[in-house]
């Protein structure tokens, strides 16, 4: 599982979790994994914005062309996971992908989670396409979440 909480310290992290970054950590290149299993992210290219308070000390902010948060390519979610977070999408004219698992050679394995053009949550698992029933909006904080199982 993995979840984003709407406060800083709402969750209590156990052996069900899989992955939580909270993305509070203010600085640095690391997002550190709360739970057992050491999916520590390394950040690229996105920055933190402690000065806004909405979902704990800092959030983390995305440019949607670049900017990634990467794990070991070894690190598996398995085949029964959720995913959940909070999103402010900017306005865009193409997709934003702000979720994926696997990769080129791991794609029968490969999950993705992004917004397209229309502002519709996509998302793809195990070559199965789902698309979210309503649309977000742009500038506002939504609550995501997605069950594969």
């Amino acid at each position: 599982m993995l979840f984003r909480s709407n406060s800083s310290r709402d969750f209590n992290v156990n052996d069900s979790v899989s992955l939580l970054w909270r993305f509070e950590e203010g600085s640095g290149s690391t997002a550190q994994d709360e739970s057992t299993n050491n999916f520590d992210g390394t950040i690229t290219g996105a920055v933190y914005n402690c000065s806004y308070s909405r979902l704990g000390k800092c959030v983390l902010e995305f440019d949607g062309i670049d900017d990634v948060v990467t794990t070991p390519s070894n690190k598996n979610l398995g085949t029964t996971y959720s995913i959940f977070m909070w999103l402010k999408p900017n306005p865009r004219n193409s997709n934003e992908n702000f979720f994926g698992s696997g990769g080129p050679t791991v794609r029968f394995n490969l999950t993705d989670l992004y917004l397209t053009s229309t502002n519709v949550v996509h998302f793809h698992a195990w070559g199965l396409d789902f698309d979210g029933v309503d649309s977000i909006d742009d500038n506002n904080w939504s609550f995501v979440g997605v069950t594969y199982d």
